[in-house]
């Protein structure tokens, strides 16, 4: 535009683009009057707020948090609110009283008693969640929000016959992602039980209801491990490919190939294995499997002992290991080395009897610690290392000011363990390896145990200013049953 090109003006006088501030301003400052106007909904403002916690939205749930503490009769659901805040920045213990105060007004009682629970639980105060959650679910029955929180404590806690029964509600009534979580923790409960058949159709499910989870590859391979233990392997086969890919998936398929009868494909998997990673204790197990089957040439199977031999340092307490290798040994002539394998064999059966008729019993039970403290002595005595840490840590979680003793009890649990037979001259090491076994450390008698919960007073301390620096709850893990425990 020209210097000499007039501006458009209207008759006034005034610029147009001043009318056009001036209109636009006008139009806010009348349509934030008529917002001003309008009646807050508060039930609406509520559900939007918990909508806005659910999807982790700070801003917007501050905001309509704020709103709703500027309407009279929602008293309660503000407690409720504020006590999410605290449970979602770490301050659990902060916020059981605020729950407690809000589960006053009946109509959000059952909501407020779980969320209550939820809190206790991780602040370490499971036995007191779990009557929180009882009188939640007396409230309201059908509700499926207690039922699946205290499914995930009572897995937590090792009560698995309760929490099986608590978290099929969550599978029937819950949306596809808290059924997911829940087939998950029922198939991994139903698995160390030996329920290998119903394990799988749990994993399957949790698949089915939620096949966009990241531990989708780790669900499949409990579910392939499943199979197997149900005897299904030519299902296993047909999904072995959902799992991702490890030396445990392919020991399943090589151990489903053997029972198929294709011993060649199941030996040339764990070759092929063995070449590509370390070797692990899943193949090793399988390869002596293979070789004590009676269906590989003898000359091939005294070829590959001496690898096997040098494994024991690995598969010093499983059981099936020392089985398949006192047949595979018997095979091949070595019958006074194959008994020495038979009698560990025996030996660690017995242990694994006591540990399943122990668990059979535990896992009845809410709050026998003791047991639990046993039943850890036992699954480490027997080779399942995994389940005594997971035994071991069920007693503190039960009783958290015993989490001392314990943690000394886990330290020291190697020391512990019976001997076994020795196998003297023939037991063979791989190089740079201790020439001295584990089970030669003589055991300690667990009743000798220093317990004194004086002694582990600093222990305790220690951890709770941990926890009270980081602002974190003194919790090992969550009780939200979306949470899974492997």
């Amino acid at each position: 535009m020209s210097e000499n090109t007039p501006q458009i003006r209207v008759k006034s006088g005034i610029p147009w683009y001043i009318w056009f501030l001036l209109i636009l301003v006008g139009g806010g400052v009348l349509a934030a009057t008529v917002v001003s106007l309008t009646p807050v909904d508060p039930e609406q403002t509520y559900q939007d707020a918990m909508a806005a916690y659910d999807v982790k939205d700070a801003k917007a749930f501050k905001a309509l948090l704020a709103t709703l503490k500027t309407q009279e009769g929602y008293e309660s659901h503000v407690q409720l609110l504020e006590a999410l805040d605290l449970l979602g920045n770490s301050r659990p213990l902060k916020a059981v009283p605020v729950f407690a105060e809000a589960a006053k007004n009946e109509s959000i009682r059952t909501l407020a008693l779980s969320y209550q629970a939820q809190a206790m639980a991780r602040g370490d105060q499971r036995k007191e969640a779990i009557g929180v959650l009882r009188q939640a679910i007396q409230n309201d029955p059908d509700d499926k929000m207690p039922h699946g929180i205290l499914g995930g404590i009572l897995y937590e806690i090792g009560a698995y016959t309760e929490a099986l029964q608590e978290l099929a509600v969550t599978t029937e009534h819950g949306t596809d992602k808290e059924a997911a979580s829940a087939h998950n923790l029922r198939g991994n409960m139903l698995l160390e039980l030996g329920r290998g058949e119903e394990a799988a159709a749990d994993f399957e499910a949790a698949l089915s209801r939620d096949p966009r989870n990241v531990a989708n590859g780790y669900i499949a391979l409990r579910m392939l491990q499943s199979l197997n233990q149900a005897g299904q392997f030519s299902k296993t086969l047909e999904m072995i490919d959902a799992a991702d890919q490890s030396a445990k998936k392919e020991a399943i398929r090589a151990e489903a190939l053997l029972e198929t009868g294709d011993v060649t494909a199941a030996l040339k998997v764990i070759e092929d294995t063995n070449m590509a990673e370390a070797r692990d204790s899943s193949t090793i197990e399988i390869e002596a499997k293979i070789l004590a089957s009676g269906k590989v040439d003898q000359s091939e199977v005294e070829i590959k002992l001496p690898k096997l031999r040098e494994s024991m340092i690995r598969m010093s307490r499983n059981a099936r290991y020392f089985g398949y290798m006192a047949e595979a040994l018997k095979l091949t002539g070595h019958e006074e080395e194959a008994n020495l394998y038979l009698q560990n064999h025996e030996q660690l059966v017995d242990r694994e009897k006591q540990y399943h008729e122990l668990r059979d019993q535990v896992i009845d039970t809410v709050e026998d610690v003791e047991s639990r403290l046993n039943l850890g002595r036992l699954a480490a005595a027997c080779g399942h290392f995994e389940e005594s840490q997971f035994w071991l840590t069920t007693a503190k979680r039960i009783e958290p000011e015993r989490t001392g003793e314990v943690a000394r009890l886990q330290n020291e649990l190697l020391r512990l363990l019976p001997e076994l037979v020795s196998l003297g001259s023939f037991r063979v090491l791989p190089e740079n390896v201790s020439s001295t076994p584990p089970t030669d450390i003589p055991p300690i008698d667990p009743t000798k145990i220093d317990t004194d919960p004086e002694k582990h007073r600093d222990t305790k301390k220690a951890t709770d200013q941990t926890n009270s620096d980081t602002g974190a709850a003194a919790s090992d893990s969550p009780a939200d049953p979306s949470t899974k425990k492997e």
